[in-house]
C-alpha cells in the first residue's frame, strides 16, 4: 500500500500505534489465557514452577506481539497515547502470574516478582535465544528466583556453576587517547553518547554525529569500520558512563554498605526517576539501554557480543556488594544475585514508562530482596 492509506484511516502515526498496540495486547492476552488453561494446576513446586519459567521466557522470544510489546515499553515516553493501553497489559501480565503461583505455598507476593523477572529475561531471549550460554543462564536463574521463595531459605538445587564460572566483570570507561586524530573518535562517540541518552539508540545517525561534532560524515567513516561497529562503541560508552563506584571494578577500595538496609537504600536511588530523564538514576537509562539494544541485535548481528556479556553480568553488583555484608555473604549465590538484578532492570523500566508507582519504592525492594535471597538465619 502507499502511505495514503495510513491517513485514510487513521490521522497519522500516533493513533495507527496506539491501534496496533490494542491489537498485540488481545493477541497478547489469547496466548496467556491458552497457556493459563493449559498450566494450571500442572506447574508445581521448586524445579516445576522454574522449568515453566523457562518455557515461558522460550515461547515469547518467537512470540511478535510479546516483541512489539517490549519495544513499545523501553520508548514509552516518546508515546502517551500508549500508556494507558500499556497499563492494561501490565495487569493481564499481572493477573496471569497472580493465577499460576496462587495454588503454590509461596507468599502472594512473588507473583509481581515473577512477572518483573520474565520481562527482563524477554529482552534478552529475543536476542540470545540461540545461544546455549543463555539457556544454562536462564534455567539457572530460574532455579534460583524460586529456591529461596520455595524452600524459605533452606538451600535447594540452585548451586549457581554457570554464572560463577563466567566471572565476568563490566567494563571499565576506557576513553580514547585524546592527542592527534583520535580525538575527533572521541568526539564522535560523545556526540553519540549524548543522542542516545536523549532519543535512544534509534537517534544515531552517521550525518547527525558528523554535524554535532562539526565535520565531514567521512571522518566517522574513516575512525571506525562501519556504522554498526561505532554504534555498537558507543552503546557501550552509554552504558558504562556513569556506572556506579559499588559495580566498578576500578573502585576495589570503596566503602561498601554494611548492611542490606543501606545497600538497597542505594539501589532506590539508582532507580530515581525525573521527567525528562537527563538525571534519573543510573538503572533507568542502563536497563532501556539494555532493553533497545537487545531487541536491535537480531538486524545487528555486531550487538550479540554485548548482549551477551550484559546478560552474564547480571547481579554482578549484588554479588559483590553481598560478600562484604556477613550476614548475607554465605547464603547469597551469584544465580541469586542474578535474579535479583534482572527482576531490578525490569523495575527500572516499568517506573520509567510510569507503570510502576514510586512511592514506598524502597519496601518493594525488601519485599524483593526478602523473596529472592536466601535467608541468613536458615
Amino acid at each position: 500500500m502507499s502511505t495514503t492509506a495510513i491517513f485514510q484511516n487513521y490521522s497519522g502515526k500516533a493513533e495507527l500505534l496506539a491501534d496496533a498496540v490494542r491489537a498485540a495486547i488481545a493477541e497478547d492476552d489469547v496466548f496467556h489465557r491458552n497457556l493459563r488453561e493449559q498450566a494450571f494446576g500442572l506447574v508445581r513446586g521448586h524445579l516445576g514452577f522454574a522449568d515453566f519459567l523457562t518455557r515461558y521466557v522460550e515461547r515469547r522470544a518467537n512470540s511478535a506481539p510479546a516483541r512489539f510489546l517490549a519495544e513499545l515499553l523501553v520508548k514509552a515516553q516518546d508515546y502517551p497515547l500508549c500508556l494507558k493501553a500499556l497499563q492494561e497489559w501490565h495487569k493481564q501480565r499481572q493477573t496471569f502470574w497472580a493465577d499460576l503461583t496462587a495454588l503454590q505455598n509461596i507468599p502472594a507476593e512473588f507473583s509481581s516478582i515473577v512477572s518483573n523477572y520474565v520481562l527482563m529475561e524477554e529482552y534478552y531471549a529475543h536476542a540470545l535465544m540461540k545461544q546455549l550460554q543463555y539457556r544454562l543462564l536462564l534455567q539457572e536463574t530460574s532455579r534460583a528466583l524460586c529456591e529461596a521463595v520455595f524452600h524459605k531459605g533452606r538451600p535447594g538445587a540452585s548451586s549457581g556453576v554457570v554464572s560463577l564460572q563466567l566471572g565476568v566483570t563490566p567494563y571499565a570507561v576506557h576513553p580514547l587517547p585524546t592527542e592527534s586524530g583520535h580525538a575527533v573518535a572521541y568526539q564522535l562517540l560523545d556526540a553519540a553518547v549524548q543522542i542516545i541518552n536523549r532519543a535512544g539508540v534509534a537517534g544515531i545517525k552517521q550525518r547527525v554525529i558528523a554535524r554535532a561534532v562539526g565535520v565531514s560524515p567521512s571522518v566517522l567513516a574513516y575512525h571506525f569500520s562501519d556504522m554498526k561497529t561505532f554504534t555498537t562503541q558507543a552503546i557501550w560508552q552509554a552504558l558504562v558512563q556513569r556506572i556506579p563506584v559499588q559495580f566498578d571494578p576500578g573502585h576495589e577500595g570503596e566503602q561498601m554498605p554494611p548492611d542490606l538496609p543501606q545497600w538497597l537504600a542505594i539501589l532506590e536511588d539508582l532507580l530515581t526517576i525525573d521527567e525528562a530523564h537527563s538525571e534519573s538514576g543510573f538503572y533507568v537509562g542502563f536497563s532501556r539501554l539494555t532493553g533497545e539494544a537487545s531487541l536491535m541485535a537480531h538486524r545487528n548481528s555486531a550487538l550479540l557480543p554485548l548482549i551477551v556479556h550484559l546478560r552474564g553480568l547480571e547481579g554482578w553488583g549484588t554479588y559483590r556488594v553481598s560478600r562484604s555484608i556477613k550476614p548475607l555473604a554465605r547464603p547469597i549465590g551469584r544465580d541469586h544475585a542474578a535474579a535479583f538484578g534482572v527482576w531490578i532492570k525490569a523495575e527500572a523500566i516499568l517506573r520509567s514508562a510510569g507503570l510502576a508507582g514510586t512511592a514506598g519504592g524502597i519496601d518493594r525492594l525488601s519485599e524483593a530482596a526478602a523473596l529472592i535471597f536466601p535467608s541468613h538465619e536458615a
